[in-house]
């Protein structure tokens, strides 16, 4: 192991520090985290079943400190020399627990999307972990370009008339909005492992060497992050870098959106007559018009400023929402000075970029006026505060990263618009610029339904095709029913735990439902290249440890009416089904097809064969029976992810899907299922196999974090079995039944009343 220590560390005034601490040698894992270490890893967590999603619940047995719990395992996990773990941040949540960002280098050259956060309890021992390593890198990490030369290859890729180190109150920007005095937009290249496109997954055979370089242009307006290849200079791939000592002067102004307001202004210095320009010195915020103050002589402005001034005052109360509201230290952005920039013509709509907020000024092409509405200003402010957490979400590119990260900043543009009250009459309307009369059909954004926006409302079911802001339909949806509840429905056909086409979500309020989504930024149950099952896990995780049930059950319960599935009940009671016929071909448009669509399994006979074709999942119902000659053919349209089907227990992988799978060659099917459910003083645990086995039992709470009952070595007969579990110990809530063999883990959740 080795520990570098830092010749200075540099502290902010927030709990969030961007510094390197030390270096600690590991190996570099799978992707994700854990999902392909030996069984013997299993000894380290009560959750198994979440290593595949790179999720480790720390078992009580393995709590230990972060540097001896990666001492002490150093031999499950295959340490290598050529591989370490940099921190590059730290958090402190309101509970004491500190949450501690690692970015992995192989060779001392960082692997963007690999990072991974340790989870420690106010005693400092790990309870859980969470993110992506990368297993199997074997490049030599050499080049045959200098970083002077990939610097001038890539500004020849992205020429401009004039770049924006060449624009004096451009370089004066970035050391505004930065804070340090030393930023520049001169670009630096700097070596890194980068996946081939950033859709893919975080896995050693996506990740190619390349310089990473940014170019920001003023003329033409446009910032880049282009790749290039380190021996012979070519372009890999370009994305977007856009997706935004206290004494000041009250002034009255008009808003273009929400009437008459005060802000904050400063007096400029030895003005005659006095003039104030939109700088709010307590909050650190200035609005440009372009690179120029915004000014007025008195204070009381002029109604013709009404867009700057409706995005000063906009930005103002997104700060008070983000420290006061939510309670975030220093403010959204830390010690980040943030400014508001109006721009011309070069910028349609609105974006967030080196830790300034830029809007448009063309009225005919998003909104009726100025595109500064409150939300809008919120939205692009909370892209800068994700990047100042320990998430850090991918803000540019197509992944689902960049998707979770615009879901995101619609929801807390939605909870800006609630927290100032009367100030706005677009809380609970649920639409992101809904003051806008866009020209658009996709904008204003519709968040409670956002198909009527052309948004997806389901994950990969209708409108999964569109791009990243219709993606984020799906989180935003997801916010709207934990926060309201409702009866809903998604894309596909039924739902783990209630075999219905419905799902009655409980509404837990916009409190606990917005701290929930800054919960998982802030203390990095999410990170950067996380997707929307990290979303689900994450946010179920910690609404356990904060609130446990009943809100544990609304969030699962609003992701499963989504669509997300995976990490959160994906195994639950109910979910392997058959067809009686010695033939049976099954075909439909459908994302999520179950078989039957209701009611009990049937059955599939000797030398019967099931044919099935379905846009995304196959889930076969209770009440499975496979012959020895009885064969499953699976057919997936359009997959998702390569998890896209289960019989008895066995994935069918995306290798597999062209080819007929015998059962009796690949697994012994076990199904597990509950009542009554919800269960009172006694439960039933039914279990259907088709051999003897030997079987251990768990019941635990839904995270996993203690097992509640257990019994080991139980005889199960071939057939079906019932084994009565006591459940007159256990709270009212949601728990989660684990039966293990030799070759499967089963899981079955089930509600106590």
């Amino acid at each position: 192991m080795i520990i570098r220590q830092p010749a200075a560390a540099h502290y902010g005034c927030s709990a969030l520090h961007r510094v390197t601490w030390f270096v600690i040698a590991i190996p570099v894992l799978s992707v994700p985290l854990y999902s392909q270490l030996a069984s013997t890893a299993d000894a380290l967590t009560t959750r198994p079943d979440l290593r595949k999603h790179g999720w480790l619940i720390v078992a009580d047995s393995a709590q230990t400190s972060v540097q001896k719990f990666i001492t002490k395992n150093s031999s499950r996990f295959g340490f290598a020399d050529n591989d370490a773990l940099e921190i590059i941040a730290s958090h402190i949540d309101k509970n004491g627990w500190t949450h501690t960002k690692y970015l992995q280098h192989y060779k001392g050259i960082p692997i963007e999307g690999a990072d991974v956060v340790f989870h420690a309890d106010k005693s400092g021992n790990v309870q859980s972990v969470n993110g992506k390593f990368v297993i199997g890198l074997t490049a030599t990490g050499a080049t045959s370009v200098s970083v002077a030369r990939a610097r001038e290859l890539a500004l020849a890729y992205l020429t401009s008339d004039e770049y924006a180190w060449e624009n004096e109150s451009q370089e004066a920007m970035i050391k505004l909005s930065t804070g340090n005095a030393y930023a520049t937009y001169y670009p630096t290249p700097t070596l890194v492992f980068t996946r081939n496109a950033d859709t893919l997954a975080v896995e050693a055979k996506n990740l190619v060497l390349a310089y990473r370089v940014d170019i920001h242009s003023v003329t033409p307006s446009y910032a880049y992050r282009i790749y290039l290849d380190p021996t012979t200079g070519n372009e890999l791939r370009r994305t977007s870098l856009r997706s935004g000592n206290c004494n000041p002067t009250t002034a009255t102004v008009y808003t273009v959106y929400n009437g008459q307001q005060t802000i904050h202004t400063e007096e400029i210095p030895q003005s005659n007559p006095t003039r104030y320009r939109l700088y709010d010195p307590c909050r650190r915020i200035q609005t440009k018009y372009e690179s120029n103050d915004v000014t007025n002589q008195g204070t009381t402005w002029y109604a013709a400023l009404d867009g700057f001034t409706q995005a000063h005052w906009g930005a103002m109360r997104t700060y008070d929402y983000f420290q006061h509201g939510l309670g975030r230290p220093g403010g959204p952005l830390d010690t980040t000075k943030v400014m508001v920039q109006k721009l011309t013509s070069d910028i349609v709509g609105a974006m967030y970029s080196n830790g300034a907020i830029f809007s448009d000024d063309n009225s005919t092409s998003h909104c009726h006026d100025y595109m500064t509405n409150l939300d809008v200003v919120a939205h692009e402010w909370t892209h800068g505060f994700i990047e100042n957490t320990l998430a850090d979400l991918q803000n540019q590119g197509a992944s689902e990263a960049k998707v979770l990260n615009e879901g995101f900043a619609d929801i807390f543009g939605e909870m800006v618009e609630c927290y100032v009250g009367s100030q706005s009459d677009q809380c609970g309307t649920w639409k992101a610029g809904g003051e806008c009369t866009s020209l658009e059909s996709n904008y204003p954004r519709n968040l409670k339904e956002p198909t009527a926006s052309q948004g997806a409302r389901t994950y990969c079911g209708l409108n999964w095709s569109g791009d990243v802001y219709a993606k984020s339909g799906v989180l935003a949806r997801w916010f709207y029913l934990l926060t309201e509840g409702d009866t809903a429905s998604n894309d596909h056909c039924c739902y783990p735990i209630t075999q219905q086409n419905f799902i009655v979500v409980d509404g837990v309020g916009t409190t606990i439902a917005s701290d929930i989504c800054y919960a998982v930024l802030t203390n990095g149950y999410l990170t950067s290249a996380s997707d929307f099952v990290d979303a689900g896990i994450a946010t179920a995780y910690y609404t356990d440890l904060e609130y446990g049930t009943p809100a544990l059950y609304s969030v699962i319960n609003a992701w499963h009416a989504v669509g997300v599935y995976e990490g959160l009940g994906e195994n639950a009671c109910g979910t392997f089904d058959v067809y009686n016929s010695p033939a049976v071909a099954v075909s439909t448009r459908a994302y999520r097809t179950c078989i039957p669509p209701l009611g009990n399994g049937l059955w599939v006979k000797d030398n019967g064969h099931l044919t099935t074709t379905s846009g995304r999942y196959i889930h076969m119902r209770t009440g499975t029976r496979v012959d020895a000659g009885g064969y499953f053919h699976a057919r997936i349209q359009q997959p998702c992810s390569t998890w896209v089907a289960k019989v008895g227990g066995t994935s069918v992988l995306e290798s597999q899907l062209d080819s007929s799978l015998p059962l009796s060659h690949r697994t012994y099917p076990l199904s597990i299922s509950i009542r009554p459910n919800p269960a009172h003083a006694t439960a039933m645990l039914d279990i259907v196999t088709n051999r003897n086995v030997v079987v251990d039992i768990e019941v635990n709470n839904l995270v996993g974090s203690r097992a509640i009952l257990q019994l080991g070595g139980v005889q199960v007969a071939s057939g079906a079995s019932a084994i009565p579990l006591d459940v007159t110990t256990l709270a009212a809530g949601l728990y989660l039944c684990l039966v293990r063999t030799p070759e499967s883990i089963s899981t079955c959740y089930f509600l106590v009343e």
